[in-house]
């Protein structure tokens, strides 16, 4: 979603309808996709013995709490849940699926956090990663990279996995 969608905000200032945006688009958006491309990849693997793998953009955010951002959380954490309930029902129908969680990293969500914050860029950045034991953000190669990983025939007997790439904030 745009960062001009989210609201970095308690919960109780959250507007009904900017958390039913968020749900939309961030869960729901994830399961409609996935009730599509699931029976047509069971088809393949019918027909072909080749079905395929979905890989699902969750966040580090569906891995733990993000104050301020809860129900980005929660739709984030609800597609780490369908990521893994999918991959179970799955698992013998030739569809492998999983997750990418990654955390703060340089898109046009977070360079809209940065704009919005009023801070220089710099600034802006070093409180967005003051948790992070990397303290810095991520790159988008970084995440495609994990997202490749995921899709690898070499990786076949990963499924149901919520990938962190998260510049160390899951080991603290």
């Amino acid at each position: 979603m745009p960062a001009s969608s989210i609201s970095f905000v308690r919960l109780p200032q959250v507007a009904s309808d900017e958390a039913r945006r968020v749900l939309e688009v961030d869960l729901l958006g994830v399961f409609y996709a996935m009730k599509h491309q699931i029976p047509q990849m069971e088809r393949q693997f019918k027909a072909s013995g080749k079905g395929g793998v979905i890989v699902n953009v969750a966040s580090v955010a569906g891995l733990s709490g993000a104050p301020k951002l809860s129900v980005y959380a929660a739709a984030k954490h609800g597609v780490v849940g369908l990521t893994r309930s999918a991959a179970a029902e799955y698992a013998t129908k030739g569809v492998r699926i999983n997750a990418v969680c990654p955390a703060h990293t340089r898109t046009a969500m977070v360079d809209g956090f940065v704009r919005a914050s009023g801070s220089p860029e710099a600034e802006a950045i070093a409180e967005l990663t003051r948790g992070v034991p990397m303290k810095r953000a991520g790159e988008v190669d970084e995440i495609t990279t994990g997202i490749l990983f995921l899709a690898d025939p070499a990786n076949s007997f990963m499924t149901g996995h919520a990938l962190a790439l998260d510049g160390g904030i899951g080991a603290i």
